[in-house]
């Protein structure tokens, strides 16, 4: 199906509809599965509500009005021989195919090891800010307690609050600032060569996660001391902020097409009131961690940075499969 024809099925979905052989729950849901690929591999949509095709832009993540080509339109004209041509270093020719290749790993690869490349090196300064204000925090000492049982958790709480408050800090300043943050990357990504945009979201995502990371293991990973355990999980804790760089890439690339494709999941999450979701993406990772630890002879974590990595990624995938915004009631609108 070529992607002027959607309007036209969108037009018959409408009459069905209004003639009482489609009910609104059927219709949202054939409308969720207007959606073709043109001949360069660009995925297409329309709106049911205007009418208008709209086309997924990878380096965005977002569905953008636009035109398809007709087929009469001429291909572009290839240089005649001996016209110059601007040079081409091969890390343009990467970042050209990672914005052109259908399956988006190119560009996954990519963005992993500028993460990684961001997280190594930058982790000991973008640390220091969090790692001062749990400085200023009062410190708590549990060894008077049993292990395994209630005041040992408790207290083992308040220490977990302690060292965490300047993260907390940090983190509840960047959940305040999130606007502003977003505002200022719509005004910087112009500037920013069209080849290199959709490495932006990731990069600022990654640098933020590090602040945060960074600040709550600091000590520890920098240390020439520390255990195994506490410093290598999934990977070493230094690197981990790649994946919050790796899983925003993905989000944005993958995350409509898989509301388009499971629009059922989807029709069924909105039903649940949006706080009731929000509290079970922040409860059910640390009922998860609560639960693994207690279930411990002796009420202690060995491997803290596997343990902390796991409670990570889950809360990562829960916030995106019950708080990620639909486009639309079919996928298509923020």
């Amino acid at each position: 199906m070529e992607p002027r024809e959607l309007p036209v099925h969108l037009k018959s979905l409408r009459m069905q509809l209004n003639n009482g052989r489609l009910t609104p729950q059927a219709f949202d849901h054939a409308c969720a599965q207007l959606r073709t690929q043109d001949r360069m591999g660009n995925w297409w949509t329309v709106d049911p509500d205007s009418g208008a095709l709209l086309r997924y832009d990878q380096r965005v993540g977002q569905w953008l009005h636009d035109t398809p080509a007709s087929k009469s339109q001429a291909p572009a004209q290839p240089p005649m021989r001996g016209e110059m041509q601007p040079p081409s270093s091969p890390l343009v020719k990467i970042l050209q195919t990672a914005n052109t290749e259908r399956t988006g790993l190119v560009g996954a690869a990519m963005v992993l090891i500028l993460g990684a490349a961001l997280s190594w090196f930058l982790y000991p300064y973008l640390g220091l800010i969090p790692k001062w204000l749990s400085g200023l925090a009062p410190e708590v000492r549990c060894t008077m307690f049993k292990p395994n049982t209630s005041p040992m958790y408790f207290c083992s709480g308040a220490a977990a609050l302690s060292v965490l408050s300047g993260p907390i800090i940090v983190m509840v300043g960047i959940f305040l600032l999130r606007k502003q943050i977003t505002a200022l990357l719509s005004h910087v990504t112009p500037f920013v060569p069209t080849t290199f945009r959709f490495l932006l979201p990731p990069a600022v995502a990654c640098l933020l996660f590090t602040i945060l990371w960074a600040g709550a293991h600091y000590d520890t990973v920098l240390s020439s001391n520390s255990n195994v355990g506490n410093v290598v999980g999934l990977v070493h804790q230094r690197l981990f902020p790649a994946f919050v760089a790796l899983f925003t890439y993905a989000v944005a690339r993958y995350g409509p097409l898989l509301q388009l494709y499971i629009p059922v999941f989807f029709d069924l999450r909105d039903k649940i009131h949006k706080h009731v979701r929000f509290v079970i993406v922040l409860v059910f990772p640390m009922l998860y961690s609560l639960i693994n630890n207690m279930n411990l002879n002796d009420g202690r974590i060995y491997k803290t940075a596997l343990e902390e990595q796991k409670v990570v990624v889950m809360a990562m995938l829960l916030g995106f499969l019950l708080l990620a915004p639909r486009n639309g009631k079919t996928g298509m609108k923020d």
